[in-house]
């Protein structure tokens, strides 16, 4: 095992959407081309209706649905957060997260966070050794990517983590037991709105020095 010391960092084609985008771009062009398809056949039986052919009602209500469907299968997964229980909202629009492997599997221990991949290669961040915490979200197009980035003393470079990495969500609680200043709703605010970088500094061991200094802790 190794103290961290490196800035380590990779992104799968995460499948964040079973029935309707893919593991590979390939896949994903695929199926947005098939909700335009959708939209097209639609359109097309709204001008039949206009026409007077009754067989328009029959395209139109078919496509109609897919597009709809399909519309909302679109919109990122975090912009229902909080709307309802995740495990609700998974099967509701059959969303299936599965972090990827040979990004590593994070561990969380009382002394801090252990990081380790497949080859065995390991890291340990020690509580004691982070000074500051930023956290932000990477856009993927088709969805995005929560980020936690460590920096500190003796001797860390600046280690990312992010939520592509087995055991992720672990490190909630462990992050607010270490470090109460991070907010509760850290994860959600940075997740929403979708698609925008929302950079957010969740800890800087400096910035809450001066506020104990000044009676505020």
């Amino acid at each position: 095992m190794r103290e961290a010391g490196q800035f380590e960092f990779g992104l799968s084609s995460r499948p964040w959407m079973a029935y309707l985008v893919g593991e590979t771009p390939t896949e994903n062009s695929v199926n947005l081309a098939a909700f335009g398809i959708s939209l097209i056949f639609s359109i097309l039986g709204v001008f039949l209706v206009s026409q007077g052919d009754a067989d328009g009602w029959l395209g139109l209500g078919f496509f109609g649905l897919c597009s709809v469907i399909g519309a909302i299968r679109l919109l990122p997964k975090r912009w229902f957060a909080g709307a309802a229980p995740d495990g609700f909202i998974r099967r509701l629009r059959g969303e299936v997260q599965i972090p990827d492997p040979k990004f590593g599997v994070l561990t969380v221990e009382s002394e801090g966070l252990e990081h380790a991949m497949q080859d065995d290669n390991r890291t340990f961040i020690r509580w004691d050794q982070i000074d500051r915490i930023t956290t932000y979200k990477l856009d993927l197009l088709t969805t995005d990517c929560i980020c936690l980035l460590f920096e500190g003393r003796f001797d860390l470079s600046p280690y990312q983590i992010h939520e592509e990495m087995i055991g992720f969500g672990q490190v909630f609680q462990a992050l607010r037991e270490a470090f109460p200043e991070i907010p509760e709703s850290w994860y959600f605010d940075v997740a929403t709105p979708a698609f925008e970088t929302n950079q957010t500094v969740l800890f800087d061991r400096e910035e809450a020095a001066n506020e104990c200094r000044k009676g505020d802790c």
